[in-house]
């Protein structure tokens, strides 16, 4: 997987120097993990319906969802029906222990256009086999 960064952008994994470029002074490195959720190059390019990824979890808002960070520029909402595989009625005060946790969560939705992404902490659905539906064609 080839992923394009800019200047200012965060990376936060370890890399491991293939080779040197001496002519350009580059060097070629790879993410010494393989999953994009652990080395934390989850772009909007890369970014699917149905992928496990790990987010922190950074605040409830009121009793309606909690906003989730991926990384420094995709963040994420979890709302109440998909914190939990018993219905809520509202958020519980005892989520709040996980405000700076990262978790397993998998991605419901995305509007690439708008850069709002949902996603489920439901187990069931994390545990799920199946690939999720993602257009009409696909049910």
């Amino acid at each position: 997987m080839v992923v394009e960064l800019e200047v200012g952008d965060e990376l936060t994994c370890k890399l491991q120097v293939k080779e040197i470029n001496h002519f350009d002074h580059v060097p070629i490195v790879k993410a010494l993990n393989d999953t994009p959720e652990e080395t934390n190059l989850i772009t909007w390019e890369n970014i699917n319906g149905g992928d496990l990824v790990k987010a922190e979890v950074l605040k409830i808002e009121g009793d309606e969802y909690v906003t989730v960070k991926l990384n420094s520029f995709i963040s994420g909402r979890v709302y109440k029906e998909h914190l939990s595989d018993i219905p809520l009625k509202k958020i519980p005060k005892s989520f709040s222990t996980n405000i700076g946790k990262r978790l397993k969560m998998k991605v419901l939705s995305i509007d690439k256009l708008n850069k709002t992404i949902e996603l489920t902490l439901k187990e069931l659905i994390l545990k799920g086999k199946k690939k999720m539906p993602l257009n009409f064609d696909d049910v």
